[in-house]
């Protein structure tokens, strides 16, 4: 059964993956596009076609939701705020990140986007560019899933997504540009990701042990079945193996 349910969030985690690859380049092609062509609106007229909008806020909206329910739709990392997600390992004490290093990382996120808000306000960028930066960061949400993720490895060192303090930041950061596009869409969705952004810290800070792999036994390796870690491993020990092979030619030369 676990094992199935394992197949599933594989399957979903690859299909949210290309689904936003493909939406990042196809809006990106159009925006590229009227940008030389001198068109009136960013995509020439499709962000005002509800045939497109409501179904790309529909998708976005289940995701978000999806955050607050314990389901097979999402790794344990991110259900761990709940008490039915919470084994006991004997340990009362959790070890939990420096607050120091998840404030760094807000940092980091906050006065990029702070710049890009500044730059739409002042008419130097169009709301097109919010947009565009909005399905990027939804397509680097997927990478740092599967592949790569920058806050692991430079910022918070966690062990993996399992066992990552910010997982359910996710939404929050990926909407952040929509913060400065006044519309129901917009806002509703940021709204929708700030409440599972509150919903996280208020768990975090009111049952820190379920967060932390010294007292919950789920989030060990030992107990961890999705195995989310393993495609990061098997990149990372394919560029290592290629690289080296580069590097011999190079000698050899």
């Amino acid at each position: 059964m676990q094992n199935t349910k394992d197949k599933k969030l594989h399957i979903i985690n690859w299909c949210r993956f290309v689904v936003r690859t493909l939406l990042f380049v196809f809006f990106g092609i159009v925006y590229i596009v009227g940008k030389i062509n001198g068109w009136q609106h960013s995509f020439g007229g499709l962000e005002f076609n509800k045939a497109i909008i409501i179904p790309l806020w529909l998708m976005f909206a289940f995701e978000i939701v999806a955050k607050l329910l314990p389901n097979d739709t999402e790794n344990v990392g991110c259900k761990k705020q709940y008490k039915k997600f919470f084994e006991p390992t004997g340990n009362t004490k959790p070890k939990l990140l420096p607050w120091k290093k998840t404030l760094l990382v807000a940092v980091v996120w906050v006065l990029p986007n702070l710049a890009f808000g500044i730059l739409y306000l002042t008419g130097i960028v169009d709301s097109g560019f919010l947009f565009m930066a909005t399905l990027f960061y939804a397509m680097g949400d997927m990478i740092c899933v599967l592949f790569f993720c920058p806050f692991q490895v430079w910022f918070m060192q966690n062990r993996c997504c399992t066992n990552c303090r910010i997982y359910n930041w996710d939404m929050m950061f990926m909407f952040t540009p929509f913060v400065f596009i006044p519309h129901l869409y917009t806002y509703s969705l940021v709204a929708l990701a700030l409440f599972v952004l509150i919903w996280w810290e208020v768990a975090y800070h009111t049952h820190p042990e379920r967060f932390s792999e010294s007292t919950n036994k789920n989030l060990t390796c030992a107990s961890c079945t999705a195995k989310t870690c393993q495609h990061k491993k098997q990149l990372k020990n394919y560029i290592a193996k290629h690289s080296d092979k580069f590097f011999d030619k190079g000698e050899n030369k």
